[in-house]
Order: structure tokens, then C-alpha cells, then sequence
């Protein structure tokens, strides 16, 4: 049984979060699978820190074959409730706080440079 204590952070207010407190590399008990697998349902792209190349990978390949055991109509439901306008609108906010944070670091940003957008 895993004893993972999770911190799920949200990234955007659409889409994606980070998970901390997760240690890839060792068994995961029901529970964390549960954990992780809803913060997926909910955040549509999970992101995991500090892991290793083969722990991320075995995680994929665990998630995988777990496929069958998530809910068609739940995901069905999020795809069906995705707004791009409301996905660029957050990413947008996203990317413009992470570069904040990069600033308040000291480090070095090239004003007036235009940034491509993405065309959706």
C-alpha cells in the first residue's frame, strides 16, 4: 500500500497540475493510484517533478494498462466542456506569472519581443 501524501497544485485555471509528493519510482498503493488518476479526470494533463526517466516511464506503462478502469463518460464530458478560449485565456495568465517568477529571479528577459501565438 502507498503511503504518498499528494499535493495537487493547479497550474491554470482549465487546465493541468502538478503533483507533488509522489515518488514515481516506488510501488503505488491503490489509494495514490486512485489520487493521481483523479487529479488527471479533473486537471486533463498532470505534471510530476523530480522524477526519474525510467520512473515516469514505468508510471505510463502502469497507467496504461489500467486504461480499461477509467471512465469513458467522464472524460467524454470533460472534452465535450473544453473551451479553447478559456484554455488560452489561463495558459496565457500561466505563462505570464511563471515569467514573472523567472524575472523576480534575477533573470535576464528580452523586452519588446513579440511572441508567437498558437493558432488553434
Amino acid at each position: 500500500m502507498g503511503t504518498n501524501v499528494l499535493d495537487v497544485r493547479p497550474l491554470s485555471g482549465a487546465l493541468g497540475a502538478e503533483i507533488l509528493g509522489i515518488d514515481l519510482a516506488h510501488d503505488l498503493g491503490e489509494e495514490t493510484v486512485a489520487a493521481v488518476r483523479a487529479a488527471w479526470l479533473e486537471h486533463l494533463v498532470i505534471f510530476f517533478r523530480q522524477q526519474t526517466t525510467q520512473s515516469l516511464v514505468d508510471a505510463i506503462l502502469m497507467f496504461e494498462s489500467l486504461e480499461d478502469r477509467f471512465l469513458p463518460a467522464f472524460i467524454r464530458a470533460s472534452v465535450e466542456t473544453f473551451d479553447i478560449s478559456r484554455f488560452k485565456f489561463d495558459m496565457g495568465h500561466f505563462i505570464k506569472a511563471k515569467m514573472q517568477e523567472f524575472q523576480s529571479l534575477g533573470a535576464p528577459v528580452k523586452q519588446n519581443r513579440k511572441v508567437a501565438t498558437a493558432s488553434f
